[in-house]
């Protein structure tokens, strides 16, 4: 999978939801879901890499890098969607899914899945590549 677009929703000043556009590498094909947190997970260990985004400046949330996650209860009763599926995101993805009410994951590679996560599973929705 890949990620087009991440953006407010059109009612975001009321809901604070996000819109995730995501393409399928293999068929090509796009879809679009709608999550009220959004957590990009890339390179946790050494040193982490921040991503930057047009019109970051201008937004009014929290923005935050995995390395600084000390707990998920923002995700309380949440639907979250967790991008990067390596050990950061791993992590957030299985804290996540104790508290919020669905958690869905974004990854481009194919990583083994830990047994942490195939435990909560019920409560977690897998986009893999393919």
């Amino acid at each position: 999978m890949e990620v087009l677009k991440v953006r407010r929703s059109d009612d975001y000043e009321k809901t604070g939801k996000w819109t995730v556009t995501v393409k399928n590498r293999l068929s090509g094909e796009t879809s679009t879901d709608v999550y009220d947190v959004v957590l990009v997970c890339i390179v946790h260990i050494n040193s982490p890499k921040m991503p930057s985004f047009p019109g970051q400046d201008l937004f009014k949330g929290r923005i935050m890098h995995t390395h600084s996650l000390k707990g998920v209860s923002f995700c309380k009763d949440k639907t979250v969607v967790v991008v990067g599926m390596g050990c950061s995101g791993l992590d957030a993805a299985v804290e996540a899914s104790n508290v919020g009410k669905q958690v869905s994951t974004i990854r481009r590679n194919n990583y083994t899945i830990s047994k942490a996560l195939y435990y909560n599973a019920y409560n977690i929705k897998l986009y893999l590549r393919g």
